[in-house]
């Protein structure tokens, strides 16, 4: 029977890039004039987002901005606040050129400081690490099957995931709101915190549904001069076009406030409770497809001389998209005995380390919380705590080589005074992340038989007896006694190709 030989072509993911670098941050400016002078900065805060990135040749080019959140007091005893938008670039460049690259780049703030030279005028000085990876995709010819010439095969059947689609996309959230329960009206904005939650996404034909729900919190001076907090909460839902996905891909999405503007309507309310609130989110889509390969990495033929060639391939299977909550809880002594009351809390977080053990996915990160409060002197102070936070997902498959993609985003705090001297913070945390299994296969690409070089016959009887130990190969013993698998399991009336403890076989010959 002629040979014939089946190949599939297989997805490789192969990492081409993965590192992180340090972007120094150096600017100074001075306050519009709508803003009062500052008498005593409390807060500097630089909060990057990644709006672009783009691979060409050897060279990868991340842009971004960071906004810069100064909170202080004026020269009328009351808290500003000021935001001052920083465009940042950062150019990294790879051993070679990459063909068809996918970028993954983040960014986070290492340290700012922030000093006011003058009631008019401030200096900052940071850094920002940017984390970039770079994926090329390609594929590779596997010999998947053969029959013919009495063709003998070891299959080990492994799923692989390839990258479908990655988008990155903005889309703006507007709205129309008002102050309710009586609350006081706003005489000016001190501090924006927005969270953002994915509730559900459905994937569709090239698209895919996304409905999360947002909070937006806001701290503001009333004509009283006293602060308020009020919150409001908005449904959001966003179609986004996603080439080349359907119902059988698996998708994660994130989603990240970029930026945020809200503006006081005294023409629909002159006493200010009419607000317009635009927020501009960032959606980042990966989309994934599984099959199952069956590679060959073993075979002979019982009838004549083979040979073939062997390449050692790397396949990534996505094994889990986690998306979870949790929440953390702690008790921080205040830090001056004088405090008299909490004006307002909120929290960001961001990821120190991940790692793997024992099949479990452990994050680690640093929550930061940040709180305005007021002393008995009616004096304003800000102060900042943080915590660890761990979380471990335990992985439906375990490998040897594992990796993930990951984020994690503060989507609540709020506190309870448990004493005059200390307070209890509760902060909710959601994590997504992407967990993959890296397998390094050593595979058959290509194969030839040599019908002019028979194999020699054994001087072997029927059947032959063989004691074989546990743990021994069935595959090993056939390859041995130029026989096939199929013939010693059939011949023993057993199932499984690992011997389970010691046994005597019968081997029969080839036909």
């Amino acid at each position: 029977m002629e040979l014939m030989v089946n190949k599939e072509t297989v997805a490789i993911n192969e990492v081409v890039f993965d590192g992180a670098s340090e972007l120094p941050i150096e600017s100074d400016f001075m306050l519009p004039d709508y803003c009062p002078d500052i008498v005593r900065v409390l807060k500097c805060n630089l909060e990057p987002v990644v709006t672009a990135k783009q691979a060409t040749g050897d060279k990868v080019m991340i842009d971004g901005v960071a906004e810069l959140k100064l909170l202080y007091v004026a020269e009328d005893e009351l808290i500003r606040n000021y935001e001052y938008k920083l465009p940042f670039s950062k150019t990294v460049t790879m051993k070679g050129q990459a063909d068809n690259p996918i970028v993954f780049a983040a960014a986070s703030t290492d340290y700012v400081n922030c000093r006011a030279v003058s009631q008019r005028r401030l200096d900052v000085r940071g850094a920002l690490s940017v984390a970039v990876k770079v994926m090329v995709q390609h594929g590779e010819s596997i010999v998947s099957g053969a029959s013919g010439q009495s063709i003998q095969l070891k299959k080990k059947n492994t799923y692989v995931s390839q990258v479908v689609s990655d988008v990155s996309r903005q889309f703006t959230v507007r709205e129309e709101l008002e102050l309710s329960g009586g609350k006081p009206k706003i005489e000016h904005i001190v501090n924006k915190v927005v969270h953002v939650n994915i509730t559900d996404n459905k994937v569709m034909a090239n698209k895919i549904m996304v409905k999360a729900d947002m909070t937006i919190k806001l701290s503001y001076i009333s004509h009283d001069r006293n602060l308020y907090t009020c919150e409001f909460s908005l449904p959001v839902s966003q179609v986004i076009d996603v080439a080349g996905v359907d119902e059988t891909c698996r998708c994660t999405v994130n989603l990240r406030m970029h930026d945020c503007d809200v503006i006081l309507r005294p023409d629909l309310d002159e006493d200010g409770s009419a607000l317009d609130i635009e927020v501009t989110l960032g959606a980042e889509v990966k989309a994934y497809c599984s099959c199952e390969i069956p590679a060959v990495n073993d075979l002979y033929s019982t009838e004549f001389e083979t040979t073939y060639q062997t390449k050692m391939v790397t396949l990534n299977n996505l094994i889990d998209v986690v998306k979870e909550e949790y929440s953390e809880k702690n008790t921080f002594e205040m830090p001056d005995e004088n405090i008299v009351d909490v004006l307002d809390v909120w929290s960001s977080s961001q990821v120190r380390s991940v790692r793997f053990i024992d099949g479990e996915f452990h994050m680690v990160s640093l929550v930061r919380i940040s709180m305005l409060v007021k002393n008995a002197e009616g004096i304003v102070q800000f102060f900042e705590r943080v915590m660890d936070s761990e979380y471990t997902f335990p992985c439906s498959i375990c490998t040897e080589n594992m990796t993930a993609e990951y984020d994690i985003q503060s989507i609540n705090c709020s506190y309870e005074k448990v004493s005059e001297a200390s307070i209890e913070i509760k902060v909710d945390l959601a994590v997504t992340a992407s967990i993959f299994g890296i397998l390094k296969e050593n595979v058959i690409y290509d194969l030839q038989i040599n019908e002019e070089a028979p194999k020699k016959k054994l001087d072997l009887p029927a059947l032959t007896i063989y004691y074989a130990d546990a743990n021994e190969s069935i595959w090993e013993i056939a390859k041995k006694y130029n026989t096939s698998v199929t013939a010693i399991l059939e011949q023993n009336e057993i199932e499984k190709e690992i011997l389970s403890g010691r046994q005597m076989l019968l081997i029969p010959v080839a036909d």
